[in-house]
């Protein structure tokens, strides 16, 4: 081989290495972070709405992006509008499953014994580090000792935690309604293999609550353990929306109209539901506008927090 050919072989490897590879795609969307705090979860027929006032004065109704493949259309799913505020994890999910359909805080889905840093542990003994878990994060009232669970099966702290995630309008099958504890497994695989084919359908992972077994989640609400001490505050929603120029930042709560059917937005910009929280902008960093959010005058309830908008991320001048 010529050496003018072992040149023109490097020639492709030489340009893959330059500063193409070092680019990104540039997004023209906002970052919101947010806190919250005094929140209580949202009813079966409402939910919350985010929205914005612009430097135009035009109202926009903020939205989040969640990438999913729609098992039914099998077309790509890109934003969702609304959010609901709902216990992160609670100890009778009926789908927090293995995939044959045994519950994780059952011992039947631990079906050897295993040894972790050379300590052997019964299958009920793994199912107990999950219970143990799930325990940290939710109330002595909330046993979920209806439809057979053991009454062991309870939580141990003074509050529960709190997650946001996307406002799911459609209500789950009626096979998944009518698990139990005592369900078989077969049949709890089947009705949760239906309530998943949902895109919006929230099942939560006890063992990373951020990652979880189906759906979302924005993050969690202002909450701290006791036993052990811990923890968790911050919520991220990446909207579409690019939200330069914002003068205004608020939630409300949407309520289903009477006679209406469930599975429809029936949210109307033009006639928004109650303020739950609201804010102007205040001082902020680079490309950052911050807002302190807090409950109208007079309204019941403490709820408050704080939200940071990263905007104008499309117009960084950062080069490699």
């Amino acid at each position: 081989m010529s050496r003018s050919i072992v040149r023109l072989a490097l020639v492709p490897l030489f340009f893959s290495t330059g500063c193409d590879s070092l680019s990104a795609n540039s997004f023209a969307g906002t970052i919101v972070e947010m806190t919250l705090s005094g929140v209580t979860p949202n009813g079966a027929d409402d939910h919350f709405e985010l929205w914005s006032r612009d430097a135009n004065d035009d109202i926009i109704r903020v939205n989040g992006i969640f990438d999913v493949v729609d098992p039914v259309t099998k077309k790509q799913l890109h934003a969702f509008n609304g959010f609901t505020v709902r216990p992160a994890v609670l100890m009778g999910d009926q789908c927090m499953i293995d995939g044959k359909g045994n519950l994780l805080v059952s011992a039947a889905a631990y079906p050897t014994p295993v040894t972790f840093n050379g300590v052997p542990q019964s299958p009920e003994e793994q199912a107990a580090q999950v219970r143990t878990r799930i325990g940290q994060l939710t109330t002595s009232s909330i046993c979920d000792g209806s439809g057979g669970n053991p009454s062991s099966h309870c939580g141990r702290e003074t509050a529960t935690l709190l997650g946001l995630v996307p406002w799911n309008p459609i209500p789950p099958p009626a096979a998944f309604s009518a698990l139990t504890f005592n369900s078989s497994a077969a049949d709890r695989l089947a009705a949760c293999t239906e309530y998943w084919q949902n895109p919006l359908a929230y099942t939560p992972n006890p063992a990373q609550l951020t990652a979880p077994l189906h759906g979302t989640i924005w993050g969690f609400l202002s909450y701290t353990t006791l036993n052990p001490p811990g923890n968790f505050d911050g919520i991220r929603i990446d909207s579409p929306v690019n939200l330069a120029g914002i003068q205004e930042l608020w939630i409300t709560t949407e309520t289903l109209p009477a006679g209406m059917a469930p599975g429809t937005d029936f949210v109307d910009p033009k006639n928004r539901g109650p303020v739950y929280v609201q804010g102007t902008p205040d001082p902020g960093g680079n490309e950052v506008v911050h807002f302190d959010l807090a409950a109208p005058f007079g309204a019941t309830g403490g709820a408050s927090g704080t939200a940071a908008l990263e905007v104008n991320l499309d117009q960084d001048n950062v080069q490699f």
